[in-house]
């Protein structure tokens, strides 16, 4: 897929001051770039499926959980999470964003997904931003999950958000956006960077939440998922 708008994007994101500490620090600044055998990259391919299924079997496993077992789904979680930052950030300081280039467009996505996830880590999922814009802009990932690590990034430093991917939920079980930078044009920024319009992403999430917690939510009499109006 091609995205001649990235490099304004790119621009746009990058005035958006998205550094976490401003202090120059970086997981990329020790790392020399290396290349791969065709066996090695057979094998980091694996690998990065195989913690790739654990981080949403993870994940999975603690949003299913009864109320019982929360706590304890939610130690596995972090320490799944944890785990896959420790050898995530190894590879990025040898290899640099494992773009499309690298590990194909499946594998790049599950080392995002666990960047994603490295939450704990806000530095490495800085460092690892700066490496992302530049290769979206030069057809080496997908913009729309730079879009996500950006949020992401700019949340977990205090900072709103830009694209309204992260999500939290009311008593009613509507998904709605965590603190947005210029809600009125945030559809003009998806449209950008081609996401679909923000009312039908929310309702996606709203959609699948009450799903997983029909049980709670027909307890307290709401028998369908609360839904934004689409424009």
């Amino acid at each position: 897929m091609k995205y001649p708008y990235i490099l304004i994007i790119c621009l746009f994101l990058f005035s958006c001051k998205t550094d976490p500490s401003d202090n120059g620090k970086s997981v990329s600044n020790e790392r020399t770039i290396m290349t791969m055998t065709p066996q090695e990259r057979t094998d980091l391919l694996d690998e990065l499926k195989t913690r790739f299924d654990k981080d949403q079997k993870a994940l999975s496993d603690y949003i299913y959980a009864s109320d019982t077992e929360a706590e304890k789904f939610d130690v596995a979680k972090k320490k799944v999470f944890a785990d896959n930052t420790k050898r995530m950030k190894e590879l990025f300081k040898k290899f640099g964003f494992l773009g499309w280039d690298l590990v194909g467009e499946e594998g790049s996505h599950h080392f995002w997904l666990m960047v994603q996830h490295a939450d704990d880590d806000t530095d490495f999922q800085y460092a690892v931003l700066k490496e992302m814009g530049p290769a979206v802009e030069n057809n080496n990932a997908f913009a729309p999950n730079y879009a996500y690590l950006t949020d992401r990034v700019r949340l977990n430093t205090n900072k709103k958000q830009i694209y309204g991917t992260q999500v939290r939920y009311t008593d009613q079980g509507q998904a709605v956006p965590k603190i947005l930078m210029d809600s009125l044009n945030v559809n003009k920024r998806r449209a950008n960077i081609a996401m679909k319009p923000i009312e039908l992403y929310l309702n996606s999430m709203t959609e699948k939440h009450y799903k997983t917690n029909q049980a709670v939510y027909l307890k307290r009499g709401i028998k369908a998922p609360v839904l934004h109006k689409v424009k």
